[in-house]
């Protein structure tokens, strides 16, 4: 799971209540279907007023779950009418546990505790690669077909499949609709940012503050033209930032279990 720690969920939480914010799923609807937001004027209507009715639920869920979030007053989020962005504590500062210190440790780190708790299995380095159904294209939900070193996995459903993933950051084309210059080098799971600030904005404090994680390659003219912070805690120097005067050298620093290498082409490559 990756996690900004940022929770943009309303409708009339336990800590809207706390702040003196009056909100409702009803509000909630409204506010993402809003056709003056060009973000939200082409959404499913359907689906965000199902959203909308389990959005103070499942935030009361994530404290049930032992999610903590800062004791502070909600922002204003996706053009809303009211504030609804609350952002979880830091599970730990242990960069073991966390990348790079960042918040959101503090929502997947509590939710795989308390999943572990309840005997839920977590299988990493698994790809999902099909839906089993009951015919071909049609039926009920069987259960998945994934893949782990090679070999084929079925898992039976005894309730159902939950798919939850964004991903869309590593859709090539999805993503130079937004940006041309996110071409196929870039390995990401989130924007790139010339602030390398968190979802592409600068932090609280004004500074560059390290969103991510992000895989790209630069050089030093890039830093200085960027005016980037290539120190932490804006770069995670516990196996994720590496450096050297050489792209052979850069190479063979490069040690990532979760991703394999692939044919890049040369003009991505640039000495740091």
């Amino acid at each position: 799971m990756l996690s900004g720690g940022e929770v943009p969920l309303g409708g009339g939480t336990s800590l809207q209540k706390k702040y003196g914010v009056v909100d409702s799923a009803d509000q909630v609807y409204l506010d993402h279907t809003n056709h003056k937001n060009s973000d939200f004027r082409y959404c499913d209507r359907d689906l965000v007023r199902m959203w909308a009715d389990e959005n103070a639920a499942t935030f009361e869920f994530l404290i049930e779950n032992d999610v903590k979030f800062n004791d502070e007053k909600p922002e204003m989020v996706n053009g809303g009418s009211v504030p609804r962005l609350f952002v979880a504590k830091v599970y730990s500062d242990d960069l073991a546990e966390t990348i790079n210190g960042r918040p959101g440790s503090g929502l997947v780190r509590p939710l795989e505790k308390s999943a572990r708790a309840k005997s839920v299995e977590i299988l990493l380095k698994h790809k999902m690669t099909r839906v089993i159904r009951e015919n071909p294209t049609s039926g009920g939900v069987l259960g998945i077909s994934a893949t782990s070193e090679s070999k084929t996995v079925n898992i039976r459903a005894r309730k159902g499949v939950i798919i939850a993933t964004g991903g869309h950051t590593s859709n090539v084309a999805f993503r130079r609709m937004f940006d041309p210059r996110l071409t196929e080098e870039y390995q990401v799971v989130a924007f790139l940012s010339a602030r390398l600030g968190t979802n592409g904005d600068l932090g609280r404090d004004g500074k560059a503050n390290g969103g991510g994680p992000i895989w790209a390659i630069f050089d030093f003219d890039a830093v200085v033209r960027e005016k980037w912070d290539p120190k932490p805690p804006n770069v995670d120097l516990n196996g994720w930032f590496f450096s050297a005067d050489t792209i052979a050298d850069l190479a063979g620093k490069i040690k990532n279990p979760y991703q394999r290498r692939g044919p890049f082409r040369p003009a991505c490559w640039s000495r740091r």
